[in-house]
């Protein structure tokens, strides 16, 4: 009996060790610090990355499955490598290789995903600003309406249906090339402006 206790003991003993080996794998630490590095250079938040990976394998990742997975604490499955590879665009060799990774290919993937989303969102904008504003003129052309209004709110609504698209974007696109030509000066001199 006592000599059961002991080996019950050893064997909980020896399967506690084993999950904290398996936890502080060094391959475990270097695929975490990998996709916590491409995520990071690419832009996207732990839970925009816990979405693309629960897309990709048609089951849950939670925030905090990737938090653990960045800091070595939880292995990756073989199915969750390769989710976690194609959300962030890039091989999934290229979270096992003991190689550098290509930073700037990383970047370029990183730039074209970020253009396809705002793409998606210019549109959505284009197309929830061109309803608004034909409303907005159907308003105007209505007296009764109007009539319902103060002056000041008369005068404001004139303003804004009076607003072009064309206009907002072109200051738009000198707001955002302001600020790309900050951020490359910033690159050049080693600071991330």
């Amino acid at each position: 009996m006592h000599q059961q206790k002991k080996q019950s003991h050893e064997l909980a003993f020896t399967s506690s060790t084993i999950h904290d080996v398996l936890v502080e794998n060094p391959i475990t630490r270097q695929v975490g610090e990998r996709v916590a590095a491409v995520r990071a250079e690419m832009g996207l938040t732990q839970a925009e990355l816990a979405a693309e990976m629960t897309v990709r394998l048609g089951r849950e990742i939670r925030p905090l499955t990737i938090t653990r997975l960045e800091g070595g604490k939880r292995p990756i499955g073989v199915d969750e490598l390769v989710a976690a590879a194609g959300a962030l665009k890039i091989k999934p060799a290229d979270l096992l290789d003991d190689k550098a990774l290509p930073l700037g290919a990383v970047r370029a993937m990183s730039a074209a995903q970020s253009l396809a989303r705002a793409s998606n969102e210019v549109e959505r904008a284009v197309r929830e600003w061109t309803w608004a504003h034909v409303r907005m003129e159907a308003i105007l052309r209505n007296p009764t309406v109007l009539e319902e209004l103060s002056p000041q709110s008369r005068t404001w609504l004139k303003i804004v249906a009076a607003e072009d698209l064309g206009r907002l974007v072109e200051a738009a696109e000198e707001e955002a090339i302001q600020s790309v030509h900050t951020y490359d000066e910033g690159a050049a001199d080693g600071s991330d402006a």
